[in-house]
């Protein structure tokens, strides 16, 4: 008749730095991921807040109508860090229409970006 050894459940020594060595090869990694996602969250939450101001601004300034003058610029009260500028030009396609552009710019970690938007308006000529 032979013995047998009766079962040892647990976790051998060899196995829990075996996964210590696992864990430690993959946290730089899952943490630059995480950094590099959250950048790029920020970066997506600013040109979404840039394009909602910009289209805001577009709309303000279409309805001003009488009042578009041919450069304009200013800051965003609700929206520290962004700035504005509109610019209306002749669209060479028909002379009773105008260009209308609004460029919104800010910046993030000392790096400049802006968010472009146009429309056409009737100048009444």
């Amino acid at each position: 008749m032979t013995r047998r050894r009766p079962m040892r459940s647990g976790v051998t020594l060899i196995e829990t730095l075996a996964a210590l060595a696992v864990l430690a090869a993959v946290a730089p990694v899952l943490g630059r991921a995480w950094l590099v996602s959250m950048d790029a969250a920020g970066q997506s939450r600013d040109q979404l807040r840039a394009a909602s101001l910009a289209a805001n601004r577009l709309s303000e300034l279409v309805v001003e109508g009488e009042s578009l003058t041919v450069r304009q610029n200013g800051k965003f009260e609700d929206a520290p860090g962004y700035e504005w500028q509109a610019e209306l030009a002749a669209w060479p396609e028909n002379p009773r229409l105008s260009q209308l552009d609004v460029t919104v710019s800010w910046e993030r970690r000392g790096q400049s970006y802006t968010m472009h938007m146009s429309t056409l308006v009737a100048t009444g000529e």
